[in-house]
């Protein structure tokens, strides 16, 4: 079946921007293609818009400035319009497989300009599923000022950190 034409927005509890605890901040970024849509229509109706109980929670789809047609360009900030502004092109990089360092060097710099009130950064991919209450209690139990929390690969083994 078909998402709706609004998907329902993503909940907070408190302003992103000037979250009420700043320890209780996270800002989602979502890796897409300016071409899957319907992906990042499944995410805000699913994980994406469903709040994180006690938390700020800003979830934006993140796209580099380069490496997409002027058509994809125009799609893309209709969709951020209709979508109350969660689509950021970012500027310094380019689409594409050979480029996700730049991207997420570039996600890294957008999170320490905008959002640095922010307690929280959380990188994850429009095919990914959070859960969020596993995630709570992860981020609760956090007590270190910087902390990776993913997949590290390796030549061998994969390593969670």
């Amino acid at each position: 079946s078909e998402p709706p034409a609004r998907p329902i927005p993503v909940a907070t509890t408190a302003s992103a921007s000037s979250p009420a605890d700043p320890n209780r901040s996270i800002l989602i970024a979502v890796t897409s293609r300016p071409w899957d849509g319907e992906r990042r229509d499944y995410v805000r109706l699913t994980w994406g818009g469903r709040a994180l109980h006690g938390w700020a929670v800003l979830v934006r789809f993140m796209f580099c400035s380069g490496g997409f047609t002027a058509a994809q360009a125009r799609a893309l900030r209709s969709e951020s319009r209709a979508r109350s502004g969660d689509v950021v092109v970012l500027p310094g990089c380019s689409e594409g497989y050979m480029n996700l360092t730049q991207k997420t060097v570039a996600i890294l710099s957008y999170f320490v300009h905008n959002h640095s009130g922010s307690r929280f950064l959380m990188k994850v991919d429009d095919d990914s599923y959070v859960a969020w209450p596993r995630l709570r209690l992860a981020l609760e139990r956090e007590n270190a000022t910087y902390t990776y929390i993913g997949c590290m690969k390796c030549v061998i083994n994969f390593f969670w950190a």
